[in-house]
């Protein structure tokens, strides 16, 4: 290790040492992100109890982060929406490495993943709807953390989270002209196992296959839309409803 790292990582050792304990915990989760965070997120997946039994109330995550910036350990990006946090990459691997020492990475990674399901999942139809500009903006900030929540729900083998974080981003792909990546996607979110939701499973065949049917492989496309297709009468979602029938 050259001596400007051993001097750099020195001082991050010596910011850290000074911080509350409430700040080492919200500091160390916010690791998880890719490409920042809103307030939003980060109260969805900062909050909580810690292994030591220390607990960070959702109404507490604000502040302990905005006084993360006050110390320059997290960047505070002012937005038209809300402010969006990042920290610098250096920071952020010291960070990992002590969400990782801590014993509770794997929870704070699926608290992640899971907030992002649900913020996506309204995604779905307001991509055809009358804010489809703004789900694509949404959508396309956080492209990171949907990637990054899709890579914990894969680790898992858990079926339904893949299929919540990818099913609703079908249209998405396809309007972007990213059809090849879609179908990856779902394919991957697809072939995990696991008891799914009758909804989600269909409506990911159905979506898998029409991206399918315009780029990679129209003989795999009719069979994924086939066997969403011998799902309908599970089907309780009319928008997947839809997306089943068309597609088939």
């Amino acid at each position: 290790v050259e001596p400007r790292q051993q001097t750099l990582r020195a001082v991050v050792d010596w910011s850290h040492d000074l911080l509350a304990a409430e700040e080492r915990i919200v500091f160390r989760r916010l690791s998880v992100f890719a490409g920042g965070s809103s307030p939003e997120a980060a109260i969805g997946t900062c909050s909580g109890a810690a292994p030591d039994g220390l607990v960070i109330g959702a109404d507490e995550v604000d502040g302990i982060v905005w006084r993360l910036v006050d110390k320059s350990l997290v960047v505070a990006a002012h937005t038209a929406r809300a402010p969006r946090w990042t920290m610098l990459e250096t920071l952020r691997d010291y960070a990992a490495e002590q969400l990782s020492a801590s014993g509770e990475r794997e929870r704070v990674l699926v608290r992640h993943a899971q907030h992002f399901a649900d913020f996506v999942g309204p995604a779905r139809l307001g991509l055809v709807g009358h804010h489809q500009a703004e789900w694509f903006a949404r959508v396309g900030r956080e492209r990171g953390n949907l990637d990054a929540a899709l890579e914990t729900a894969l680790a898992r083998d858990d079926a339904q989270l893949a299929l919540e974080l990818t099913m609703p981003l079908g249209w998405y792909y396809y309007m972007t002209g990213e059809i090849d990546v879609g179908a990856n996607v779902l394919s991957e979110a697809l072939a995990c196992s696991g008891p799914t939701d009758p909804d989600h499973r269909a409506g990911a065949l159905g979506l898998h296959g029409w991206l399918l049917a315009n780029g990679p492989s129209v003989e795999d496309a009719v069979a994924a839309t086939s066997e969403g297709y011998a799902m309908l009468d599970r089907v309780q979602d009319p928008w997947v409803r839809g997306i089943v029938v068309s597609t088939h």
